[in-house]
C-alpha cells in the first residue's frame, strides 16, 4: 500500500513539474509600436461665421475719375475691394490614426456655406460700389492633429492646415472685373471636450478659429502668384472664421 501511495505522489510531482516547465517556456510577446496605433474617425456638424476682406494696393497711386474726367492720385489707393460676412452650416470629417491614445493625426475634408452680403468696389476713392445677397460654398481639404493631454476622452486642443476652395467667388469677381484666386490657405485652431458613450465612441463639442490667406491677386493685368492682397505686406490674413460644432468620434 505504501508503494502505491509513493507511486501516485511521484506521478503527481512529475505532472506538476511538466506544467511549470511549459509555463516557464511560454514565449514572451514582443512589444511593437503598432500596438499603440488605433484608427481614428470624426464627424462634426455645426455652424460657421465667416468674414472676408480682399483689397489690392495700387503701385502708381492713380485712378481715372469718370465723373470729373481726370486722373486722381492717392498715396494709399486701393482697388478691387471685396468684403463679405455671414453665417452658414458646417460639416466636417476627419480620418486618421490615434497614437498612444493621446495624439490624433488626420486628413480633414469638409464644407461650409456662407449666407450674407457681398460688397464690391473698384477703387477706395471711387463712388462705384455694388452689393448683393448670395450663398457661397467653401470646400476644405487639409491635414492636422489633436492632442488629448489627459485621456482619449475629454479635453483636447488641435490645429490643421487647410486649402479652402471658394466656389461662387470666381464668377462674381469676373462679373466685377476682379482677378483674385479662387482658393485660400487656412490655418485652424480648435479647442473642445468629449464624453464617452460606448467602448469606442464619444460625443463632444468644439470651437474652432480659422485664419485665411489668399494665394494670389492681380497686379495690373498680370496675376502674381504668392502675393497676398492688401495695402502692405503686413496684411497677412484676409479672412476669419469662427465655428461651433457637435462631434461624434470613433477611437
Amino acid at each position: 500500500m505504501l508503494r502505491v501511495i509513493l507511486l501516485i505522489l511521484c506521478l503527481v510531482a512529475t505532472s506538476m513539474a511538466g506544467t511549470i516547465d511549459v509555463i516557464k517556456k511560454k514565449p514572451r510577446k514582443e512589444y511593437r509600436f503598432l500596438d499603440d496605433i488605433y484608427p481614428y474617425f470624426d464627424v462634426s456638424i455645426g455652424a460657421m461665421y465667416s468674414s472676408f476682406k480682399y483689397e489690392t494696393a495700387s503701385r502708381n497711386g492713380f485712378y481715372y475719375d469718370k465723373k470729373n474726367e481726370e486722373m486722381i492720385y492717392s498715396r494709399s489707393l486701393l482697388y478691387d475691394i471685396y468684403s463679405s460676412e455671414g453665417w452658414g452650416p458646417l460639416i466636417d470629417t476627419r480620418a486618421g490614426i490615434l497614437v498612444v491614445r493621446r495624439i490624433a493625426l488626420f486628413i480633414d475634408i469638409g464644407a461650409f456655406w456662407t449666407v450674407g452680403t457681398y460688397d464690391y468696389s473698384y477703387y477706395s476713392m471711387g463712388g462705384e460700389s455694388f452689393s448683393e445677397e448670395d450663398t457661397r460654398l467653401r470646400l476644405l481639404l487639409g491635414i492636422g492633429f489633436r492632442i488629448y493631454p489627459f485621456t482619449t476622452m475629454g479635453f483636447f486642443v488641435g490645429s490643421s492646415y487647410e486649402i479652402i476652395s471658394l466656389y461662387g467667388d470666381g464668377e462674381a469677381w469676373k462679373k466685377y472685373g476682379m482677378a483674385y484666386s479662387s482658393a485660400e490657405r487656412g490655418l485652424t485652431f480648435e479647442i473642445g471636450d468629449s464624453w464617452k458613450v460606448s467602448k469606442h465612441y464619444s460625443v463632444g463639442l468644439a470651437m474652432n478659429f480659422m485664419l485665411g490667406m489668399n494665394g494670389s491677386c492681380r497686379e495690373s493685368d498680370e496675376l502674381k502668384v504668392g502675393r497676398n492682397p492688401g495695402r502692405a505686406d503686413d496684411i497677412v490674413f484676409n479672412s476669419g472664421h469662427v465655428g461651433f460644432v457637435l462631434m461624434i468620434t470613433r477611437m
